[in-house]
C-alpha cells in the first residue's frame, strides 16, 4: 500500500469519484456498486486504524488489488481545515481522525463524493455543502448542536470547558434544522 499513499496524481477521465469512509468499507460485501471500472475511489490511507474486523480486513485486501482505488492522506492544511469545520458544527468529539481524514480528502478534491452513512459526517458535510452520500443510511435532517450549562441553563453555540457565566459543566443538545 505505500506506494498507492505515494501516488498523488489523480485520474481525471472516471465520471465517478468517490472518497470512502469506514462505515462504507465495512458493508462493502453486501454492495459493491462502486467497484466497478467506471469510477475512481480515495480511501484515507490510515484505514487500517479505523477496520477491526476479519471480516473489514478482507474487504481492505480486496481494495488494495484494484486499480481505481486510491490511498492517500490529506495534507495538513486541508485537515486543519477538517478539524476547524468540525469545531464549528460540532461534530469535533464524534469525529475519529479517520473521519476527520475523509473530510480532508474531499476539501482536497472537491469534484469527489464522499460515501457514508455516518451521521456526525453526513451532518457536516451537509452543513458546509461537501457532496455526501449514504450507502444505506442517511440523515433526513441536518443537526445544529448548541450547549446548555447544567446549572444556570445559559445556552452556548460553541463547546466550552465549562460554564462561561457560573463555571458548571454544559451538556450538548441539537435541534434540527
Amino acid at each position: 500500500m505505500n506506494e498507492l499513499v505515494q501516488k498523488r496524481s489523480l485520474p481525471e477521465n472516471f465520471p465517478k469519484k468517490l472518497i470512502l469512509d469506514s462505515t462504507v468499507i465495512i458493508q462493502i460485501l453486501a454492495k459493491d456498486w462502486f467497484l466497478t471500472d467506471d469510477c475512481v475511489v480515495i480511501v484515507p490511507a490510515n484505514i487500517k486504524e479505523e477496520l477491526k474486523s476479519f471480516e473489514s480486513n478482507l474487504v481492505l485486501t480486496l481494495l488494495e488489488s484494484k486499480k481505481n482505488i486510491i490511498f492517500l492522506m490529506p495534507s495538513s492544511f486541508s485537515l486543519s481545515n477538517a478539524v476547524n469545520l468540525a469545531k464549528q458544527a460540532g461534530e469535533y468529539e464524534r469525529l475519529s481522525s479517520y473521519d476527520l481524514n475523509v473530510i480532508a480528502l474531499a476539501i482536497e478534491n472537491p469534484e469527489f463524493t464522499i460515501i457514508s452513512d455516518d451521521n456526525a459526517i453526513q451532518n457536516l458535510c451537509n452543513i458546509f455543502n461537501i457532496r455526501v452520500l449514504s450507502s444505506f443510511f442517511k440523515i433526513t435532517k441536518r443537526k445544529k448542536y448548541y450547549w446548555k450549562c447544567t446549572v444556570c441553563g445559559a445556552k452556548f453555540s460553541k463547546k466550552l470547558d465549562c460554564c462561561a457565566d457560573c463555571g458548571s459543566p454544559l451538556k450538548r443538545y441539537f435541534r434540527k434544522v
